[in-house]
């Protein structure tokens, strides 16, 4: 991107100072600038120019009870990162183990979940998903995106992926103005979930000009 906007602002000018005086070369310079503004429009209209942070949601489980709960419960997260502000999470089917949140395993990963409540302060572009040290090795899980929350088990457009204990993934959100998530369980493991890193759009900044 470097190079390109290198070229656009000084090739495109020195170009056409080079070849001054042929009416048809100054012709192809001039559109070849038209089309230098129309590529940049367009970038910008892509929002190639924006921001992103990540903010940090750690020891899911200090606040989560040592039961398995059988109804939607909540948790508050004081974030770290790209904001410091509280989230709350909703959870299903789980209860603390050590710092994480264990989350009860069940025939095709089940009914256990953990889904932010709080919307992420721009839309997600991924979610990495810290595994707690010691859990299973055959786990498998989830993590869908929505542009609403979840309060239920949600996996639409996800990808199960094998995590092991004290490791992480990231997912890709592909879905447009997301800025929910839900991380569920993919096989018939137990799984625990410690930590989620959420990177967000910040907005755009100004376009740079020829």
């Amino acid at each position: 991107m470097k190079h390109l906007l290198t070229f656009l602002r000084h090739g495109v000018s020195g170009t056409l100072a080079s070849t001054v005086g042929s009416p048809s070369v100054d012709r192809r310079g001039t559109m070849l600038k038209h089309y230098a503004f129309m590529l940049l429009f367009l970038l910008g209209s892509l929002n190639v120019w924006g921001a992103s942070a990540t903010l940090t949601l750690n020891n899911l489980g200090t606040n989560v009870g040592t039961t398995s709960n059988t109804s939607v419960e909540t948790t508050d997260i004081a974030a770290t990162g790209g904001s410091t502000a509280t989230y709350t999470l909703n959870y299903l089917q789980g209860k603390k183990q050590g710092s994480a949140i264990l989350l009860a395993k069940g025939s095709n990963g089940g009914t256990s979940f953990i889904s932010n409540k709080t919307a992420m302060p721009g839309d997600i572009q991924s979610v990495k998903v810290y595994i707690n040290s010691g859990a299973s090795g055959s786990a498998t899980y989830h993590c869908a995106f929505n542009t609403t929350e979840c309060t239920t088990r949600y996996v639409t457009g996800s990808t199960a992926q094998n995590i092991t204990g004290g490791n992480s993934h990231t997912y890709t959100c592909s879905v447009s103005g997301a800025r929910y998530f839900c991380i569920a369980l993919g096989n018939n493991n137990n799984g625990q979930v410690l930590k989620i890193d959420v990177t967000y759009a910040t907005g755009g900044t100004p376009e740079p000009t020829v």
